[in-house]
């Protein structure tokens, strides 16, 4: 079987679940071919920074903005369809890849690429069945075109909503869930968590806290932090950085602190990507003038007491490669709700706590999760601490969300969606 990913670096998700299929499908098929294309770059380097910073941008200096985006987008009008036919251009530049690779199967794991994909089908006829990955617990737009031959969801939930809503054929959506690495399903024949912990140097009789938000900020996760070190409840911390520099000198700073005394973080203001690189014309807008006045060029001050953040033993770690084995130990995570990331730890069994949501995909999925009992929504306005202690002083609470977590994950696997492609590669087989 000849699979071809179209992918992109936006946010940081598409391009994980991605190669989660890769590892699926090899792991199933090693005879199998499957090749991973970041789209945006390969159609153009210029557009794929200008898509990608852009992003980071607006979701992290203008939310606002970008929920306006995502609204919009969302519904048919002007705004809607002069971005689908932009796509559309752009998509033209894919064809030789596609020519070149031949795929059984092509898989659209950014709804950016669905547009393009939907339109190439239409105009340049090529027989290779097109799979979209919905990477979010919500259905949007942009995602949802013409001649896309399947979509694959996060939950039966979405089936309706995109079958009312965009007038979709149901029998080609298939709620089979945003694919994590198959690691992920088989941790408790892999791991003993007890022995686990022991082996991390953590207590084994203490709750543990793991909080995860690397790709955004460093004064929330900072103030986060702050507001759960001062709960009088006994647990101990794992706190994740992933690849923020910024974020892990600041915690790393926070920690090796031996003095008494209350303790000061500055924490200077985000850098902006947009100052280090050209901008081409069609992306010079409104929006990211509104964005350069808007990011904040103030230092931040934020103190702690040393006697209080001894009490709360925090391990910390850079970029992990074994993310699951710190879930798998976990009782909670505290984290921003970006669909790959809350689908890892529903596999895993592991409620949420989630905080910072981005206005549209990432507002969806706190909502479907909190609806759900998978998860608590953490007040914006320095409550965190609060709402964390109720939830661990409150084991049958905690125990519920966990069942939840697991009740949900428990009819997802990675054979199903191997088995979805396997029929579409048949089926295509049969029609050549």
């Amino acid at each position: 079987m000849r699979v071809l990913i179209f992918s992109a670096k936006t946010g940081g998700g598409h391009m994980r679940t991605s190669q989660a299929i890769q590892k699926i499908i090899m792991e199933r098929d090693p005879e199998s071919t499957v090749e991973i294309v970041d789209a945006l770059k390969y159609i153009s380097p210029v557009f794929d920074k200008a898509i990608t910073e852009g992003y980071f941008q607006m979701a992290t200096k203008t939310p606002a903005v970008f929920g306006a985006f995502y609204r919009v987008s969302d519904r048919e009008n002007t705004f809607s369809s002069l971005f689908s036919k932009m796509n559309a251009q752009f998509g033209k530049r894919l064809i030789p890849k596609i020519k070149k690779y031949n795929p059984d199967i092509i898989i659209a794991a950014h709804p950016f690429v669905a547009m393009m994909l939907s339109n190439l089908k239409e105009k340049y006829t090529f027989p290779s069945p097109v799979i979209c990955l919905l990477t979010d617990f919500a259905p949007h737009r942009t995602y949802i075109n013409e001649k896309i031959d399947a979509y694959v969801v996060a939950t039966e939930e979405m089936v309706s909503q995109i079958t009312q809503e965009y007038h979709t054929d149901k029998t080609i959506i298939y709620p089979l869930g945003i694919q994590v690495d198959p690691k992920f399903y088989s941790l408790q024949k892999m791991y003993n968590k007890l022995d686990l912990k022991k082996e991390m140097k953590l207590n084994p009789d203490l709750p543990v806290i793991l909080v995860m938000a690397g790709s955004f900020g460093v004064t929330d996760v900072l103030k986060i932090y702050q507001s759960i070190v001062e709960i009088d409840t006994e647990f101990q911390i794992i706190v994740v950085t992933g690849r923020n520099k910024r974020l892990y000198s600041a915690f790393k700073k926070l920690l090796s602190k031996t003095e008494d005394s209350e303790i000061v973080i500055e924490v200077e203001p985000e850098e902006d990507p947009f100052e280090s690189i050209e901008i081409p014309n069609f992306s010079k807008n409104a929006v990211i003038e509104n964005v350069h006045k808007t990011a904040s060029k103030t230092v931040q001050k934020l103190k702690f007491r040393k006697n209080v953040i001894q009490a709360k033993p925090t391990k910390l770690l850079y970029f992990v490669n074994d993310i699951e084995r710190y879930m798998y130990i976990s009782d909670l995570i505290v984290t921003k709700p970006g669909g790959l990331t809350v689908s890892e730890s529903l596999i895993t069994g592991l409620p949420l706590a989630v905080f910072k949501a981005i206005p549209g995909q990432e507002d969806e999925n706190a909502k479907y999760l909190f609806e759900h009992n998978m998860a608590i929504i953490l007040d914006k306005h320095g409550n965190a601490g609060n709402q964390i202690k109720e939830l661990l002083e409150n084991p049958e609470k905690l125990s519920s969300m966990k069942h939840s977590c697991q009740d949900f994950a428990k009819n997802k696997s990675p054979d199903q969606f191997y088995n979805l492609l396997v029929s579409f590669s048949e089926k295509k087989a049969k029609n050549i």
